[in-house]
Formats: structure tokens, sequence, C-alpha cells
């Protein structure tokens, strides 16, 4: 369990001791009135935003960090999933999620939290996407979902949508060759055998690399 997690379970634990432990009185315990302070009420999403705007995968899977400012009345901010969808361009790959915090600042209760959404390489060039839904959750165990286009019991996003495109460089200039050697010695005799002839190549590509040669 990570720093952040650890954090979160000790919060939720203080949060729960709190609430139930009884006031000494004269040696005796009073007993918990009737109206002791419980959490019932989820997070709130007050803003997001997504970091940076683009992301290149040319060279391989890249990551977009949809940053999060979360405020909870009692028991403070405890995880969440941030979603988004892919609106136009769209490959294989259409839905994208992430739960795992990579940053956190501020009170459990006044929270910024950032999550990092995964881009795999796949995701074709110019594609764009939308952060759809929100998932929030506190240390006592409330949740709510936002939405981009909110249904149900869904709550709307406190501002646009944010949204991000994927940019990946197109290889359209085939190899070129500059030197061809012969390995080993020549001419070839090939009186009284067949004989194999190897070739050593210099190739050289600018964009995505040689991905396999061949001699006629």
């Amino acid at each position: 369990m990570n720093s952040l997690s650890n954090r979160r379970a000790r919060r939720a634990l203080a949060f729960i001791a709190a609430t139930a432990t009884a006031a000494s009185v004269g040696g005796s315990f009073a007993a918990i009135s009737a109206n002791a302070v419980t959490d019932t009420t989820p997070p709130v999403l007050t803003s997001l935003a997504t970091l940076p705007s683009t992301v290149d995968v040319t060279g391989g899977a890249g990551a977009i960090g949809v940053a999060l400012h979360v405020t909870d009345d009692l028991s403070g901010f405890a995880s969440g999933t941030v979603t988004a969808s892919c609106t136009s361009g769209c490959g294989a790959v259409t839905v994208l999620t992430g739960s795992n915090p990579t940053f956190s600042a501020g009170a459990p209760t006044d929270e910024q939290v950032d999550f990092a959404l995964t881009v795999p390489q796949s995701v074709p060039d110019g594609s764009s996407w939308t952060v759809d839904t929100v998932l929030l959750s506190d240390a006592a165990g409330n949740s709510v979902s936002y939405a981009a286009a909110p249904t149900g019991a869904d709550v709307a996003f406190p501002g646009a949508a944010p949204t991000f495109t994927v940019t990946q460089i197109a290889d359209t200039v085939a190899p070129t060759v500059s030197t061809v050697a012969v390995i080993g010695a020549t001419p070839v005799d090939v009186t009284t055998a067949d004989k194999s002839v190897g070739f050593r190549i210099h190739a050289n590509d600018a964009g995505s690399g040689v991905d396999e040669s061949s001699s006629p």
C-alpha cells in the first residue's frame, strides 16, 4: 500500500474513532448523544482540468493527467476514478480509465488530486478525447458520480468537460541503405557444392526504424 493510501486509511480510522468516542464525565463515560455528527455527504468536485492538453505517443504509450479539486465536509476525500472517451478519430481503444492518484496536495477536506490516464501507442494520431465521468468517495464511504452529460443520479461537472488530443508522427519515408559488404572470402567456389553468401547491410530510417531486410 502506498503512502497516499496509508494516509487515507489513517484518516478514515481517525474519523470513525472521533465520532464514536464518548466523553469522560467524573470517571464514567457519558452516553453518546443521539445527535452525534456523522458524515452522510459525499465529496464535492469544484474543478477539473487535463494536464497537458495533448499527448504524443510516437515513441510509446503516453499519459494525460487529470487534476481535480475536491472538498468534503467531514471525513475527507478518499478515492476516485476518472474516465475519458474518444469523440473523433477513434481506433480500437475508445475509453481510458484511471484510478491511481499521482499527486495530492492540501487538507483532506480541501484537496487537489491528480489522476493519470495511460494512452496506448495504438491510439490514432489526431484522435480527440473528452473526460466524461469522475467518481469520488470519502473516508466515510459516501460516493458521488459526476458526468459531462449527467443522467439519473449523476451530478453535472462544475464547468466544461476537459478535452485532449493524441498526436503520433506518421512515418512515410522508406529506409535507406548506406553500405553493403560481403561477409567471407570471394570469389565463392561452388564447383562441388552450393555455398551460402552473407551480406552486412547498413540501413538508416529516421522514423519508426528498420523492421526487416532481405536481398534478391
